[in-house]
């Protein structure tokens, strides 16, 4: 089976205590990195190894990752 049938889970829904204080009002997936948000370098990385389906599980300030900012 092809790599591409299978989408790729991120699991982000905990609170991020390791990356506090940058955590305490933006989640995880959303900090830069570079430039880039964390989730698009991942995401950029699986393209190239023909991943096209990403889900991203959230919790933690969830509401910000569904609109793709903070």
């Amino acid at each position: 089976m092809s790599a591409a049938m299978f989408p790729v889970v991120i699991l982000a829904g905990g609170l991020a205590t390791r990356l506090r204080p940058v955590t305490e009002a933006v989640p995880k997936a959303l900090i830069d990195i570079n430039g880039s948000r964390s989730w698009r370098i991942n995401c950029i990385c699986w393209r190239a190894q023909g991943i096209d389906r990403v889900v991203l599980c959230v919790g933690y300030l969830g509401e910000q990752n569904r609109q793709g900012r903070r």
